[in-house]
This record gives structure tokens, sequence and C-alpha cells, in this order.
């Protein structure tokens, strides 16, 4: 082509068969165009397809220099008109021509690129992928002094964080970007993602999310940070993977993101590794330490501790000063003092203690533990260490890995395959995804899996209790976990029904309350809308009492009934059917 043969021999010649990436047919059609100064007759090119393919690349490298006086007009129909020439051959170049490279993606086998321009910028970062070893499912970073145009280089604060890369979906076992690919952008999701329907913006809904991971993963971001906002906006909720057709599972995939772009500083990783996994004891102490502050009316010397922020966690030290309740002792701390929960042969189920019920929520666990005992018998405390969400969350996968491992290992020492409660619909539902960290240990992977699949969350206990117990009128909250993570819809309601005497459904009864964790003091003005929304809406069931599942909404949803609606209240599902079982006593 470098000669540019009898192809542009004749003005209405058309180079026809060329065939880019993944072998599929493309059509090139060029047209001489009225010359431009110097006597540089320039292609205009129209793709039937994607632009691609080393032929590709040699037809848009530019037109034969050729004397004006031969240049022939082109047909009418084949002509640029004066004036637009310039605009129309730099857009059809620009809409041929994506610059993105991927590795290791079936339909894009290493080695065959995406068509790009011809530039020397591009061409040097090309060069220099092609020359380094591939990193997990993107290209890998460029050498020194070469600009990168996307994820080939993830911008992290600290040292890089490796993804997870492969994903377990409704559809099967997904590569990152075969599972962002399942989006066909049809907006089903849009009705459903409560911060879409709070701000109206595209980038804060799913549809939106998934281009912007997509977009990433084909190296279309000069800057990846810019996307912080639309990405950490998220509230990780699910409710656009239930209601969308393909099941797209686009919290995962903002995950996968939050950990190549974000991420924590290897230092606050290391440390929050230590206090999880190497020294809980630690934690459990610097917890009651600053509860006792707080009780004795210090609550500013607390938070000068600075424990939280030395960890970088700053949205959880201000998640610290909202919440009301400061228990003496941790659940675990009672628990293991209890004789009738050491585990033995005739346990029936073991009961995992979720961090927000140990050290925030005693009482919950209280209830739960009544539940179980009433309806399968003697039981035993797992005594186990975090579920690893937190640390899964803020990027640090080898440490979420490491506590699975612990967890895991609890359960298989008790050689019994009973099940295992949690009564936080956020931990039970990451409970149950762990054979997701283990995709690539098949060894893990199968005792994850036998691990997962006796894995269940309190909601699904069928409690006998006597009807019309709980007083005025009540309504459910659906946690997000329970209903988007686990698909948790009529198990809840089942004993709350029975036991109230009276029951409405509320409007908007699965939408997030704005708590998620940590996004209520992340976010503290998104959650607060979507916090006002979700109160109204209690408040217009008349509702007097809200049965939550999930710790994180308990403290949420009370911060905005004393503010919004002080006549009602909010129990954990565990309280209100333990209300219901302690009235069946007579």
């Amino acid at each position: 082509m470098a000669d540019h043969p009898a192809a542009l021999g004749h003005p209405g010649a058309r180079a026809r068969g060329l065939h880019g990436h993944g072998g599929g047919r493309h059509q090139l059609e060029r047209a001489e165009v009225p010359p431009r100064s110097g006597g540089f007759l320039r292609p205009a090119s129209r793709l039937d397809g994607h632009a691609g393919g080393p032929a590709c690349d040699e037809a848009l490298a530019g037109g034969a220099r050729r004397d004006p006086r031969d240049a022939r007009p082109a047909p009418r129909r084949d002509r640029a008109r004066p004036g637009r020439q310039g605009h129309e051959e730099r857009g059809r170049l620009r809409r041929a021509a994506p610059a993105s490279r991927l590795v290791g993606h079936p339909r894009h086998p290493p080695g065959r690129d995406f068509a790009p321009l011809a530039h020397p910028a591009r061409a040097a970062r090309r060069a220099a992928q092609a020359e380094a070893p591939a990193h997990g499912v993107l290209a890998p970073p460029p050498q020194a002094g070469v600009r990168s145009a996307g994820p080939a280089q993830w911008l992290v604060r600290g040292a890089p964080v490796k993804s997870l890369g492969r994903l377990r979906t409704a559809l099967g076992e997904r590569s990152d970007y075969d599972a962002v690919a399942q989006c066909s952008r049809c907006g089903y999701c849009e009705q459903a993602c409560p911060t879409y329907k709070a701000t109206g913006r595209e980038a804060q809904s799913a549809r939106g999310r998934n281009q912007i991971v997509r977009q990433f993963l084909e190296g279309k971001f000069e800057d990846p940070s810019s996307a912080e906002e639309a990405l950490s906006t998220c509230l990780l909720c699910g409710a656009c993977t239930t209601a969308c057709p393909a099941r797209v599972p686009t919290p995962d995939l903002v995950l996968e993101a939050r950990r190549e772009i974000l991420g924590q500083p290897e230092w606050a990783r290391r440390l929050l590794r230590h206090l999880l996994v190497v020294r809980p004891d630690l934690l459990a102490k610097a917890v009651r330490a600053g509860f006792a502050l707080k009780r004795m009316g210090l609550a500013g010397l607390a938070a000068k501790t600075g424990l939280l922020r030395l960890l970088g966690l700053r949205a959880l030290a201000e998640a610290d000063a909202h919440v009301k309740e400061t228990p003496e002792r941790t659940l675990a701390e009672a628990l293991r003092e209890d004789a009738s929960l050491r585990a033995g042969p005739d346990a029936a189920w073991s009961y995992f203690a979720a961090c927000g019920t140990n050290f925030v929520f005693p009482r919950v666990g209280l209830a739960s533990l009544r539940i179980l005992h009433r309806v399968h018998g003697r039981g035993a405390f797992l005594d186990n260490p975090c579920c690893g969400l937190l640390a899964f969350n803020y990027g640090d996968l080898e440490t979420a890995r490491e506590l699975a491992r612990l967890n895991i290992q609890r359960w298989e020492d008790r050689r019994s395959d009973a099940p295992v409660f949690a009564d936080c619909s956020s931990c039970a539902a990451f409970l149950k995804s762990y054979p997701q960290l283990f995709l690539r240990d098949p060894a893990w992977r199968e005792r994850a899996e036998a691990f997962a699949a006796r894995v269940k969350d309190i909601v699904e206990v069928e409690a006998p209790v006597r009807p019309g117990v709980l007083p005025g009128l009540v309504t459910l909250h659906d946690s997000c976990r329970a209903r988007h993570g686990q698909g948790l819809f009529k198990e809840p309601r089942a004993a709350v029904k029975a036991a109230a005497a009276a029951f409405a459904e509320m409007e908007c009864s699965d939408d997030c309350c704005g708590g998620a964790g940590l996004f209520a003091f992340k976010h503290p003005e998104l959650s607060e809308e979507l916090l006002r929304r979700k109160i109204g809406h209690a408040k217009a069931a008349g509702a007097r009492t809200v049965c939550a599942s999930g710790t994180s909404c308990l403290i949420q949803l009370a911060r905005g009934l004393e503010k919004y609606y002080p006549e009602g209240r909010v129990v954990h599902w565990s309280e209100a059917v333990c209300e219901a079982l302690d009235g069946s006593d007579g």
C-alpha cells in the first residue's frame, strides 16, 4: 500500500474485503477530493463495521502525492462539498479509529489492535505495550516517559491494586470486559437506580457507570480519576442488576474499577489487615475505649484519638459520630462465656457475628440467638473474625481472601455441615459470595462453595410467632443486600406480617436508604436526599415501626426517623420477631 497501487488509480475504485480484528468484513471507499494546499489527496473513508486490522491501518495512513492537474472529478455522490471537506474527513477518521487495546479477550486476540490514527505518541505507546508483559485483563503499563491514554496505567493512590479479573454472573463466569459488554444500554436500570432518580445525571446511573468501566477497559480515558465521582457515588445496592434483563453485575464492575483507580495507600491497607486479621483484639479494645469516652461525655476526646482517620478511613470516623449506642462489651465477649454456645457434635447451627452486631448492636445478636434456639435447638458460636467485606470494598483483596479462609476453616473445624446464620444482610450476602474470591484457586474455590451453600441470612428463618403482637402499623425496609444481593423478598415479610397487628408496604421499599456502609459519610448530601425520600415513604404508609436487616440501615434509618418522622421507630428484623416470640411465651 506504500506505493498506492491500482486501487487508487481510478477515482471511483474501492478497496473491498478488508478484514480487521475478529475476522469481520469491512469495506473502505476512497474518493478523490479537490486538492488542498500542496497538492495532497487525502482519503475519505466510510466503514461499514469497526475499523481495525493491518489493512485498515495502512489504508488510513494517508493518500498519495499526485499532480492536481491529473485529478479527475469524483462522482457527485462521493464528492465532499467545498468548505466541509476537512470537517467531514476528520469526523470519518475519528469515528473509524477508536484508540483502544485489549489483551486476552476472545474477540480481540493479543497482537490484534483496533486501528489507530497514525500518530507518533500513540505508535510509541503501542510499541511499549507490545514489549511489556500482559497485566490481567488490561494492557500493560507503558514505558516511562510515554503518556498513558487509559487503563494501561491505572491511577492508583498508593501501590497498584490487583482486581479480580473475572466475575461470577447470572450468565456464568465472565471476564470483566465480557461482563460489562453484556450491557445493551436499554435503560431499564435507570428507573431502579436510586442515585439516578435523585440526581437525574447519566453518569450517576448504572448504564452510565457501565459505559465508564467499559471505556476504561478499552483504554479511552486520558485521566481515569475524572470518573472518580461517578464510581464513588455508586451505592453498590444491586437494584440495577435486579432490573437488568441481562443481569449485568454493575456493583461488581464498579468495585473492580474502584480497586484499580482509587484504592487505599499501601500503609493503610497493611494497618487494616493487622487489625482485622493479625490482632483483632486491638480493634475491639480501641472500639471499647472510644465508647467509654463517649459514655463519659468525652466524645470530642474519642474523636481526637484519630484511629480511624489514621487508617485512612475518614468516612468511618464520621460514622462513629452518628452511632448513638455505646455497649460496654462486644457480643463476642459475651458469647465466649456462654457454655451453651460452645461447639459440640449436637450443634444444629453456627452463629456468625457480624462486625456491626458485634461492636454496635449486641442486642440484635442476642435476639437472633433466641430465635435460632427456639426454631433449631442447640447451636454454637463460630467465634469468627470479620467477614472481609470492609477490606474487599476498600480494595484489599488479599486481606479479604485471608479472612475468608479463616472463616471457612472455622466452619470446617466443626466437622459439620450445619448452616451458618448471620444477622447482617450485607455480611450474609458477602459470605455467600466467597467463591468469587477464589476463581483462580480450584482447591479453595471448592471449599468456599461448600461453605457458601450453608450460609443463611437470619431473615430466612421460618419463626413461629403469635399474630398481632407488634403494636401499630408495621412496614419493612428491604435491605439492599437482602433484596438484591440474595434475592430475598418473601422471606423477611413472612414472620413480620404474621407478628404485626397491621402491616403495609411502603412505596419503593427496596430503594436504598442511603446508608450503604460508609456511603452516608462519604457523600452526605446525596445520602441525605435518599434518606429523606425513604422516610417520606414510611411516613406516607403510616408506619410506626420500620423493620430492617442491615446494621448500617439501622444507623441511617434511626437518624432519619429522629429528624423527619419522630413518631416512628426502627428495629432489626430479629428484634421484631423476638418480640413476637416473647409474646408467645405467655
